[in-house]
């Protein structure tokens, strides 16, 4: 690419980079300070004298007649004066006519009268004064001479020299001229005749390379004062270099030309190739020389454009400092040069970012507009791009200030009717524009209107007085006028927010869009822009006609050719989003259908990498999912929302925010999933708490804090936490800060602070939080009627209804319920089928007409109320939890109303129940879910619906409650490993696919999700948990479909329903099973019998004295025993109040002290547990053994104790009377009966548990050939006290059991987690001496530790490939057989894990064993079990299983009959199965 040298330029930034890249430092500096000197002598001769001077010599000259003998004289003065002049201003005609006047045979063809005229001499016919002009003129040549320092040229000459040979050798031309230069000016001011050679020998080795200084080294020779014939020949070729320069310059501007049409880079090469000939031949001060340079630049800015090459930018403004000197104030096209220079100097800028550019850019447009011929609107248009972009990177006041000056003085030398004017008036309208943008002053955007209403009034009146050729140009003028007026609009009402500005804005878009017809090709942007606007009108100012004005705008723009994809897809997110709009106002579904439709097509034409757009895109269509979600209640729609706002979120971390907390909080309500409220809470506070909040806007902020309290609303409701209660009301009050008045959303949270306040008051009881409740409901509903943007929601009826109805409650239902009763009718009938909300309706309805019928005994309205809740537990459109609340509450007052329903509601209870807790789920979900219904006190509905059915005294009614409610988690995991081959047999495509379904759920269930954030890179991990969450639906889906088909064939109607009783009562084959139930109704055992009728035995307990046993039990077999944190309220129950008092007096309180010492003594253990455990004999064994007419025997008969609710944490199978005659116990014995006889449970029986009555169905698998025992220790693990004691285990049953059946892992090598699992499969027994953990928050996460970490239940639980060996398993572990204190009835544990896994019989412990007590244990437990084996015989003798509970009973006996052995000791070993 051409680059150019500029040896003249006053300005050294180029040079000085070149000098940097060429010469060494040292030489540079020395450059650029001779340079500054040299210049300075320069600037210090006036050049006006010197014209002064040529003229008077000139003048002196035109007196002469040319015969004169002195005329050489005069001839060689004027010479010496015009090449003098030429080393200053580099104008060719001094050099060509010193030539003439110099050379006699030039001189003779020379016309003076062309000199004469060129210098404006006037001719005089007289030569008086001659000599005295000749003197005059001679003095003022000698003085404008040395007029400089002659000091300071000694110094630029010196230090030019010192660099000459460095830049000969770079070929660095710069410091070669300059010093040819400074020597031919020291030669004029000294005549030293050395300079002038020196100078002319500079000058000739410049041409050889540098035809264009050819010039210069003729002007030199000249100087000499005579012209020989090589200077002719020197002149002759300068001539002719001149011309073939002229030719390469003018076929370079045709091709600039072609150029210019074609647009192809190769016509613009030749094109710079062609000029930078030119310029480096032709002459410098050749008249023609500026304009051809002119194209060149022309040239070097396109090639710019095109390959962005520096190197063209450098030598365009090289190009322009070159020429510039040259021209002189007033040149024609000097103006062109210095605005050219100037936007090449903003394009420097932008390239280097040096503000030096920006201000020399300014100076040179300022200086262009100075010009007498300059385009000012041309030049204003750059001028004014360059302050702008100056403004932002400095103060810029100056700048802006100057420049609307000089915009007004045009104006002034504008006036009307200028053809310009209205041009300028716009431009000045844009630059107040961007003065207010910068400055914030108010009163410029007032002076940017002014200029745009004059401009367009003057417009308007061209109409009329314009050709009809110039009408499109008036039309063009007008439309940039609206385009700047409008964003000058656009900006005052973002600042003040005023109607009016509005108003105008979308009036000016109407116009613009009337000069914008089809086919123009802003007609799409203009359509969009107003469409934006009329939304804004639309939610600021609740205009109801705007919104569909808007989707006429957007759907027209999106049906224009010239639309770009890009926006395209932007505008039909847009329309999705007004379609949107219109369902909220109209509750049209098609309007939400339209929308998916577009948004759809819209996130199918985004390219992956518009993240943005796509973000974008993804929350819109997870918006209006959400809205379908929210109308017809298809739980899909909610999955799918939640997964696209999380991958929105992953795009973009600033959208999808809203909806995903949105869509978080309202799954949680469908599904009664509490993590989901966890993360859409953990969200909303992750924004509310960044400071500043970034890229959140004010509207977002106050959607957050909406949300925030939304989700803070639903969780109380499930934890009632007053964290989250005071986290809801201070969020709500936060976003009524930052919504305004009339907004849209005001209504929802107004509802939302009144729900708040109301609950608020369930705790406060402070009557001002009931009535603020009602006033802010009241001013909801009140803004939702006044507005036509929004309806009168069912929702805010029924919550008003709930908290009037809550009032009335307080004074007694002495207030009239009309209103109440009203508002819930006015509320269900806004909220016909398939809206979810009516299930709300109608649960609150049934609440208050079952409260009413409560208070005031009203039968009318006990049975409306059942109607009621039936109609609510079945309205499918309602989420399942939502029906199952409804239930829970029906069946509660059914039961106090005694209403004849409250059976129908309890099945109904447990049905949904059963529905809650779904196949359809993984296991953390399910356990998930039932913990969470834990927490609103739902974990005892079977026991209580199996009390009212005792109270009904439907038995059989009350077994199947129990069985189906509780162990729900087991249960319906059983459900996944039914045989079918009976189905196969009858069906063998519906055995199939039913197996194929069953072994998906089962591979779905066991899939471990870890928890994540929801922020971050980890966003992805919860879109896949969502999208597994729809395919576990999906599946489950499909299983009820197939379910439904096989309860179709004959002999399958009842597949895996619920078990009847009578299927359930075969449990009892192998001897009587009792089912003991507590709930806050009363305490009963249920005895199944084989071919007998159902026993009931009310029990003398009640559920406070239960939960009092299980803390007083935790405390002593726990790190110690505290008697202050024992429950104290024991007024009302005389039992518990003795209890209470004997165990006080054992722990030493003195005359009613409330100091208590924790103890610890095994002494006062023992006599805790020896009251509970005859608590428990008193209060259940015995009247349970009494009803079975059981007799202490020497060889006892089998019993299944099957508990529920916390009696699952007591040690019942080791219930008795234990008097030891121990000091303090006398006063509960007598007030027992007095003191008894030693007795206990297993003088009776060999007590087993079972977690319920199905695990007992299946019989015992028979052992099979190789019979295999397993025995695992761990004896020492990290972070876990050792177990020494472990290998004394092994060694036991190694003594007890044949080598040939026995495996042992731990001992000599590690046990790890592959291989207990690997050895649990095909081993018909297990035994497993470690550490067990049982987690309270995780249960799935307990199990056994082992020496590569914990075993965990849900590991252990995975369906395993062969399960037919597994028949025993003795966990000799610390909690194995401890459940969840959340959830008792779902036996939460190691045991109940092995039974489902296949065991049919396990040995494990409540609590933590004693190390030497496990040994013993098993020693005797193996001892009885193998008495009779023999693996040698054919077949072998091997073990009977079913006698494990026989051996147990013999193992603890023998434990106990061991010395003085304390309960804790003994109790905990239990055997679960059969």
């Amino acid at each position: 690419m051409l680059k150019v040298n500029d040896p003249t330029s006053c300005n050294n930034d180029e040079d000085d980079l070149n000098l940097n890249l060429d010469l060494e430092e040292e030489a540079a500096d020395a450059v650029r300070l001779a340079d500054e000197i040299f210049q300075e002598c320069k600037a210090a001769c006036n050049i006006a004298d010197l014209n002064t001077a040529i003229f008077l010599f000139c003048q002196a000259l035109s007196m002469k007649h040319p015969t004169d003998l002195d005329l050489p004289v005069y001839l060689h003065h004027l010479a010496a004066a015009m090449l003098t002049r030429f080393n200053y201003t580099y104008d060719m005609a001094d050099v060509s006519h010193a030539y003439h006047l110099l050379e006699p045979a030039s001189r003779n063809d020379y016309d003076m009268a062309n000199l004469f005229a060129f210098c404006n001499v006037v001719l005089s016919e007289t030569e008086e004064h001659i000599e005295e002009i000749l003197d005059q003129a001679s003095q003022i040549l000698l003085s404008f001479q040395q007029m400089f320092d002659l000091a300071n040229l000694d110094t630029a000459v010196f230090m030019y020299r010192q660099v000459l040979h460095s830049a000969l050798r770079s070929q660095h031309w710069k410091p070669v001229y300059n010093l040819a230069e400074a020597l031919l000016l020291r030669f004029r001011h000294c005549g030293e005749a050395q300079d002038l050679e020196e100078s002319i020998s500079l000058f000739r080795c410049l041409a050889t390379t540098r035809p264009t200084e050819m010039v210069s080294l003729v002007a030199a020779i000249f100087t000499k004062g005579n012209v020989g014939l090589s200077d002719v020949v020197l002149i002759n070729r300068l001539r002719q270099v001149d011309q073939d320069a002229a030719a390469s310059a003018e076929l370079g501007t045709q091709l600039l030309q072609v150029y210019c049409m074609s647009n192809n880079i190769s016509d613009l090469d030749a094109a710079l190739v062609h000029l930078g000939i030119m310029e480096s031949s032709l002459s410098r001060g050749h008249p023609s020389r500026p304009l051809h340079i002119y194209n060149l630049t022309l040239c070097l800015h396109q090639h710019f454009l095109q390959v962005k090459d520096p190197g063209d930018l450098d030598a365009e403004i090289s190009l322009h400092r070159e020429i510039l000197p040259l021209l002189c104030q007033g040149h024609p096209i000097r103006w062109k040069f210095l605005d050219k220079l100037g936007d090449a100097l903003h394009r420097q800028f932008e390239q280097q970012n040096d503000l030096g550019d920006l201000d020399a850019a300014v100076e040179a447009l300022h200086a262009a507009l100075r010009e007498d011929l300059c385009e000012q609107a041309y030049v204003t248009k750059h001028l004014f791009k360059t302050l702008q972009v100056r403004s932002e990177k400095t103060s810029g006041a100056a700048e802006f200030e100057n420049f609307v000056e000089m915009s007004q003085l045009i104006l002034s030398l504008q006036p009307v009717p200028h053809p310009d004017r209205a041009d300028t008036l716009r431009v000045l309208a844009t630059i107040f524009l961007e003065k207010f943008k910068r400055f914030n002053a108010f009163r410029d955007l007032e002076s940017a209107i002014e200029c745009c209403n004059e401009s367009l009034q003057i417009l308007s009146e061209s109409d009329h007085s314009v050709n009809m050729s110039e009408l499109g140009h008036v039309s063009l003028e007008r439309e940039q006028v609206m385009e700047t007026l409008i964003k000058i609009l656009e900006l005052r009402f973002i600042k003040l927010h005023s109607r009016a500005d509005l108003d105008s804005l979308i009036k000016f878009l109407g116009d613009l869009l009337l000069l914008r017809p089809v086919p123009h090709s802003e007609r799409a942007s203009t359509l969009a822009e107003l469409g934006g606007n009329l939304m804004e009108r639309y939610k600021d100012f609740n205009e109801y006609g705007d919104l569909d004005s808007a989707l006429e705008c957007y759907d027209e723009a999106l049906h224009l050719p010239s639309m770009s994809q890009s926006k395209r897809s932007s505008t039909m997110v847009l329309i999705g989003d007004i379609h949107c709009e219109r369902f909220k106002r109209d509750d049209n579904i098609s309007d939400i259908e339209k929308a998916l439709e577009l948004l759809h097509q819209a996130l199918s034409t985004l390219e992956s990498g518009a993240l943005i757009e796509r973000s974008v895109c993804l929350a819109s269509l997870g918006r209006t999912l959400f809205l379908r979600f929210k109308k017809i209640g298809t739980l899909e729609d909610i999955d799918e929302a939640i997964a696209l706002h999380r991958e929105a979120l992953s795009l973009n971390s600033n959208i999808g925010i809203s909806g995903l907390a949105i869509g978080l909080s309202a799954r949680a309500e469908y599904t009664g999933k509490l993590s989901d409220l966890d993360s859409c809470i953990d969200l909303c506070r992750q924004i509310v708490n960044k400071e500043p909040q970034q890229g959140v806007g004010t509207e977002d902020l106050a959607y957050v804090y909406s949300n925030l309290c939304t989700g803070a609303l639903k969780r109380y409701a499930l934890t009632n936490s007053r964290d989250d209660l005071d986290t809801a009301i201070s969020a709500a009050q936060e976003a009524l800060t930052l919504h305004s008045s009339t907004s849209i959303c005001r209504a929802n949270i107004l509802k939302n602070l009144g729900q708040a306040l109301l609950l608020q008051y369930n705790v406060t009881h402070i009557r001002e939080d009931l009535e603020n409740s009602v006033k802010l409901q009241r001013e909801a509903l009140q803004l939702r009627s006044t507005s036509e943007l929004l309806i009168v929601d069912s929702s805010s009826l029924a919550q008003l209804a709930a908290t009037l109805q809550e009032l009335l409650v307080l004074d007694s239902f002495s207030s009239d319920a009309d209103e109440v009763l009203n508002l819930y009718h006015a509320a269900l009938a806004l909220c016909p089928s398939p809206n979810p909300a009516r299930g709300v309706c109608l649960h609150n309805l049934g609440l208050f007409l079952m409260k009413e019928a409560e208070d005031v005994l009203g039968g009318q309205h006990r049975d409306k109320g059942a109607r009621v809740f039936r109609e609510a537990c079945s309205y499918e459109y309602s989420s399942v939890s939502r029906r199952f609340t409804s239930a829970k509450l029906w069946f509660r007052f059914a039961h106090t109303l005694q209403h004849p329903s409250v059976l129908e509601a309890c099945q109904t209870a447990i049905d949904l129940l059963l529905q809650n807790v779904s196949l359809g789920k993984d296991l953390n979900s399910r356990h998930e879910i039932l913990a969470s219904l834990a927490l609103t006190d739902t974990a005892g509905i079977a026991c209580e619906a199996a009390a009212c059915a005792i109270t009904c005294n439907e038995l059989a009614k009350a077994v199947e409650f129990l069985e189906a409610g509780r162990s729900v988690f087991w249960s319906q995991a059983s459900q996944l490993r039914v045989p079918l081959n009976e189905l196969r047999v009858i069906s063998p495509e519906l055995g199939g696919r039913a197996t194929d379904l069953l072994q998906k759920l089962e591979e779905s269930s066991y899939q471990e999700l870890s928890s994540c954030q929801v922020l971050g890179p980890l966003a992805q991990e919860h879109t896949s948990e969502d999208l597994a969450a729809h395919h576990y639906r999906n599946l489950n889906a499909d299983w009820k479909h197939t379910l439904e088909e096989i309860r179709l064939l004959p002999g399958f109607e009842d597949f895996l329903c619920p078990k009847t009783i009578h299927k359930l009562q075969s449990a009892s084959k192998n001897g009587p099973i009792v089912v003991l139930n507590a709930s806050i109704f009363g305490c009963a055992a249920l005895i199944l019998q084989q071919s007998t009728e159902i026993k009931c035995v009310p029990l003398p307990l009640n559920l406070k004295m239960v939960k009092f046993l299980v803390e007083a039990l935790r405390q002593i077999c726990g790190s110690g025993f505290n008697l202050l944190t024992l429950p104290r309220d024991v007024a009302d129950d005389n039992n518990l109040q003795n209890l209470l008092t004997t165990i006080e007096r054992l722990c030493g309180k003195q005359e009613g002290s409330m100091h208590s010492i924790p103890i610890q003594a095994s002494e006062l253990t023992n006599y805790v547990f020896e009251l509970i455990l005859a608590e428990l004999w008193q209060t259940i064994v015995e009247p349970v053994f009494s009803a079975l007419e059981l007799k202490p025997s020497a060889n006892p008969p089998r019993l299944w104790w099957c508990p529920t609710g916390p009696l699952t944490f007591l040690p019942i199978h080791a219930a008795g009377i234990y008097n030891g005659g121990l000091v303090g116990t006398e006063t509960w014995f007598a007030a027992n009966g007095g003191i008894m006889d030693t007795v206990s449970v297993s003088d009776f029986v060999v007590p087993s548990y079972t977690p319920t009555l199905a695990a007992l169905l299946n019989a015992p698998t028979p052992t099979v050939e190789p019979f295999k025992m397993t025995v695992l220790i761990q004896p020492v693990t990290h972070g876990f006290s050792p177990l020494p004691g472990t290998r004394t285990e092994l060694a036991k049953i190694q003594s007890q059991v044949p080598t040939e059946w026995l495996t042992s892992l731990g001992n000599t090598s590690p046990a790890t987690k592959g291989t207990a699992l690997t050895h649990l499969q095909d081993s018909s027994i297990v035994h497993l001496a470690c550490h067990g953990i049982q987690d309270k928050f995780h249960p799935l996460d307990s199990g056994l530790v082992l020496n590569d970490g914990a075993l965990k239940v849900s590991q252990i639980m995975k369906p395993q490939s062969q399960q037919k060996h597994m028949s025993l398993a003795f966990l000799s572990a610390c909690e194995t057989a401890k459940g969840d204190d959340q959830l008792p009835d779902e036996a939460m544990h190691l045991a109940a894990t092995l039974q489902f896994a296949g065991f049919r019989g396990v040995v494990g412990t409540m609590w933590t064993i004693r190390d030497d007590d496990g040994p013993r244990v098993a020693d005797a437990f193996y001892g009885h079990l193998f008495a009779n084996c023999d693996p040698h015989v054919v077949p072998p003798v091997t073990p009977d299983l079913t006698e494990a509970a026989r051996a147990l009973h013999i193992a603890v006996k023998q434990l106990r009959d061991h010395g003085n052995v304390d309960f804790i000791r003994w109790v905990p070993f239990v055997h679960y199965g059969l």
